[in-house]
């Protein structure tokens, strides 16, 4: 389907029912060679798209995608559905501000211009009172008092502290989706 004509309502409500639709027309990625392209599912992100569960738990090896995926999902969902609360944690800083830029670049890039307001490491949609909060494993004001609708754990493997997922589980609505992803750390005996 394409954009010529439609408004930005009528591609907000579209893509409230199909984000998939919705990231794969509208959502631009940086390619491996650093190239803005459409973001168009690869093989693995469609596998998994087509198999999203509630609580997903990937053990993955590098440069698949997922993370941004989620990233992407979220961001959807933020766009077009009202009170999302998504929270993305990853295991370090540095980690942390590059998931924070992924998904400033979604929306940045995207075909759909929604009012965002971006305060240190979250990002409030104000229209659907929707938001985004990425931060790291081990933040200590986290958690608190917090509602999440949506979750993605980055590198969970690798996180110093993992009973910070109790507190996120707890935080979670009855609808909630959460994802634990990570490279493999370590080996068995």
């Amino acid at each position: 389907m394409k954009l010529a004509g439609l408004s930005n309502e009528s591609i907000i409500e579209l893509g409230r029912k199909d984000h998939r639709w919705l990231i794969e027309t509208c959502f631009f990625v940086l390619n491996r060679d650093s190239t803005k392209v459409p973001f168009l599912l690869n093989k693995a992100q469609a596998h998994y798209w087509d198999r999203i569960s509630p609580r997903d738990l990937i053990l993955k090896s590098r440069k698949q995608g997922f993370s941004t995926l989620r990233l992407a999902r979220m961001v959807a969902k933020c766009m077009t559905m009202k009170n999302r609360h998504c929270v993305v944690v990853s295991h370090e800083e540095k980690s942390t501000m590059r998931l924070l830029e992924r998904a400033v670049y979604l929306i940045e890039n995207s075909l759909i211009k929604v009012n965002v307001k971006i305060t240190g490491n979250t990002i409030e949609f104000p229209d659907t009172k929707s938001k985004i909060w990425i931060g790291t494993a081990g933040a200590k004001a986290f958690g608190r008092g917090d509602d999440i609708t949506d979750y993605h754990l980055s590198e969970y493997a690798f996180w110093t502290n993992p009973g910070l997922l109790v507190g996120i589980e707890e935080a979670c609505m009855n609808d909630a989706e959460g994802c634990i992803e990570s490279t493999a750390n370590g080996g068995g005996t």
